[in-house]
């Protein structure tokens, strides 16, 4: 099975701090996967270094066959992966309809847009009735829909997601966010999702990937990592 992303030898640092070391994966195409692991686990420069930004890496990282070594992010956008990150990155001046059609305009190139306008309305229908309302007027559960719908309007195949449910509250997330999510692993787009919230991302992934201080320290099923109450109590707390 062809890999949407693949990361061999990966280390990270920013000046002489490590960060991350010596991390190995790789994500078939069409697969669902939670990244977990505590605040200042790495996770947020895991998914920083895939764009090459942020912190300086070393070893190999290919996405979607591609290997992104000096690659400029826009290009690494191109071919095929977006980023919907921590704290929703909006336009606020601009309308939500705006916002939505100048995301549009960052498709990848001779690719068929499988994802409209139209079908944006239609499968989340809160972000058409708010559509002429400026961006800076959304709730929280509405502008993480809006960076979700621009992600998708890019037209890319390999979605990564970082902290989604951050600051929202848990009948936003149930209601509005979960539902969403879901509906990604079902049209066979492949999510990387690092979360914090242990019940939303095992509920959402097939596989789980647990950071521990830079190390990656289980790559498994999610449901088995749900059962292993001490490797949770370590890493994560819980």
């Amino acid at each position: 099975m062809k890999n949407a992303l693949s990361i061999s030898g990966l280390t990270a640092h920013y000046d002489r701090a490590d960060i991350l070391h010596d991390i190995n994966l790789s994500i078939p195409v069409g697969q669902s996967v939670a990244l977990l692991g505590r605040n200042g686990a790495g996770k947020t420069s895991l998914l920083n270094c895939l764009f090459n930004m942020g912190p300086m890496w070393q070893g190999q990282i290919e996405v979607l066959g591609q290997d992104i070594e000096g690659m400029p992010t826009y290009r690494i956008a191109l071919l095929g992966m977006a980023l919907v990150p921590q704290g929703r990155g909006r336009f606020p001046t601009l309308s939500v309809q705006e916002s939505l059609r100048l995301a549009g305009l960052a498709h990848r190139p001779q690719t068929k847009d499988r994802w409209t306008l139209e079908r944006i309305y239609d499968g989340m229908p809160r972000l058409y009735e708010r559509r002429q309302s400026s961006c800076s007027a959304l709730s929280g559960g509405e502008r993480q829909l809006l960076a979700l719908a621009r992600a998708l309007l890019t037209q890319s195949s390999l979605i990564i997601l970082d902290e989604p449910s951050e600051g929202l509250a848990p009948m936003t997330i149930q209601d509005t966010l979960l539902p969403q999510l879901q509906s990604l692993n079902q049209q066979g787009i492949t999510v990387l999702i690092a979360e914090q919230n242990l019940s939303l991302a095992l509920e959402l992934a097939d596989r789980a990937l647990l950071l521990g201080h830079g190390h990656l320290v289980y790559d498994g099923p999610a449901a088995q990592l749900r059962q292993d109450a001490a490797l949770l109590q370590r890493h994560l707390g819980l």
